[in-house]
């Protein structure tokens, strides 16, 4: 979270905050301390710039990503050199789940974890610098779904893990005697997180009326629309927010990713006369030598390649889920009647 630049010059390299480099003249100092004037509050917090987010992205997805530079303090140390630390502070626990190393912080919402990038397993990043330097404390912080649930509720972002910011002599991080707390960063603001409740009505799909002229060998009639539709309460929002504050310009910028997915699950009441082109078996008691064919694309389709993900873009109200029907002949004799069968789907939208 930093990055070292010498003054009047380019960046000499990256770390995890920002650090600007300038001259000073050596004297002793007990410890670490800070020289700027006025030194940054003891806490600085951060109102989130936006107030929804939707739920529906895949497992294990960022929500919302945020970056933020805080007011910068310049510190000395009586060794030389300067171990700047940022220090996760949680009160709410862990999720036992890491993301590149960093652990996934508890909220207020069930199945909505946070985490800070580029911390370690205890919670801490900690870099070293030479004396005379300006730090200025990132923080990075990402919301990220850990279960497919579709839970709402409302975020409390002061509920969220404070990010400590000091210096220390101690290459290990601690703070110990001769450390200097420089500030603690925390955020403001409620962020509703919503998921539209969605519903479909059962439905006849009506195949046509044919006679058993009509199959005189691997015949078949035409596809049918047989498409599922569900109709939600709200529309769908943006899946992804991320925040960008710039050190340089203070400007803050926002990107959105319009994502959001369903799943889709089949089943057939009374099996398959032949799974692997996916015909279904009719009700008992009627016609023989057929079946109802099912596609996804008005082709014939394995029946595994009917459970399926989906992308439902942002500002919708309705799922549509395109599904095809026809009857298809699978034996030499076909007698007459009813020609039925029923399919069961499971739609979830995450």
């Amino acid at each position: 979270m930093c990055k070292i630049i010498k003054k009047n010059s380019l960046p000499a390299g990256v770390f995890s905050g920002l650090v600007v480099l300038f001259f000073v003249t050596p004297n002793a100092q007990a410890a670490c301390t800070i020289t700027s004037t006025p030194a940054p509050a003891a806490l600085q917090t951060y109102s989130l710039p936006i107030n929804r987010i939707s739920p529906n992205v895949h497992n294990n997805n960022v929500l919302l990503s945020v970056r933020k530079y805080f007011d910068a303090a310049a510190v000395r140390c009586a060794t030389g050199t300067i171990y700047w630390v940022h220090k996760i502070e949680n009160t709410s626990g862990t999720t036992g789940v890491f993301v590149n190393g960093s652990p996934v912080y508890k909220t207020n919402i069930n199945g909505l974890g946070v985490y800070y990038t580029r911390s370690n397993s205890s919670g801490m990043e900690v870099g070293s610098t030479g004396p005379g330097i300006v730090l200025v404390p990132e923080v990075n912080m990402n919301l990220i779904k850990l279960n497919n649930s579709t839970i709402s509720g409302v975020l409390d972002a002061s509920t969220l893990p404070v990010v400590s910011f000091y210096a220390t002599e101690s290459s290990s991080g601690a703070f110990n005697s001769g450390a200097v707390q420089i500030t603690k960063m925390a955020f403001r603001g409620t962020v509703s997180y919503v998921v539209p409740s969605c519903s479909a009505q059962d439905k006849d799909i009506w195949l046509g009326e044919y006679t058993t002229g009509d199959f005189t060998g691997n015949s078949t009639t035409p596809w049918v629309d047989a498409s599922i539709v569900l109709t939600c309460d709200a529309t769908f929002r943006n899946a992804y927010n991320n925040v960008a504050n710039s050190y340089i310009t203070g400007n803050i910028t926002t990107t959105t990713r319009p994502d959001n997915y369903y799943s889709v699950s089949l089943e057939s009441v009374n099996g398959f006369v032949d799974s692997s082109r996916g015909i279904m078996a009719l009700d008992s008691g009627g016609a023989t030598g057929l079946g109802v064919q099912i596609s996804r694309t008005r082709s014939e389709q394995a029946w595994s390649s009917l459970a399926w993900t989906g992308e439902n873009k942002a500002g919708a109200n309705t799922i549509n889920i395109p599904l095809y029907a026809r009857y298809i002949q699978t034996d030499s004799n076909v007698s007459a009647g009813q020609a039925n069968s029923k399919l069961l789907y499971t739609v979830q939208y995450k």
